[in-house]
């Protein structure tokens, strides 16, 4: 039987990647202002753009999906984003 050298399935991060950040983001206890069109804004960072599993900063034009946000922006790790997103409430 084969291993894996990773803690998490390709599965798992597939889904992980289109997790819906802002049900994520609020079940973390962040405040979300929604801003039409489906996007919504965190007033800590008013420059970013939150859609379904899609993240969009205007003043550094980074992007990704909701593992990159948890990383870049939250600065997690891998493993603790994916923590994140994959625990239940």
């Amino acid at each position: 039987m084969k291993t894996h050298k990773y803690k998490w399935s390709r599965d798992q991060i597939r889904a992980a990647r289109h997790a819906l950040l802002p049900e994520i983001l609020e079940r973390e206890g962040l405040a979300l202002r929604p801003s039409g069109g489906g996007n919504f804004k965190l007033p800590e960072h008013p420059e970013m753009i939150i859609k379904d599993c899609y993240w969009r900063s205007s003043c550094s034009e980074e992007s990704g999906n909701t593992i990159d946000f948890l990383v870049k922006v939250r600065g997690m790790s891998f493993d603790q984003a994916m923590a994140t997103i994959m625990k239940r409430t």
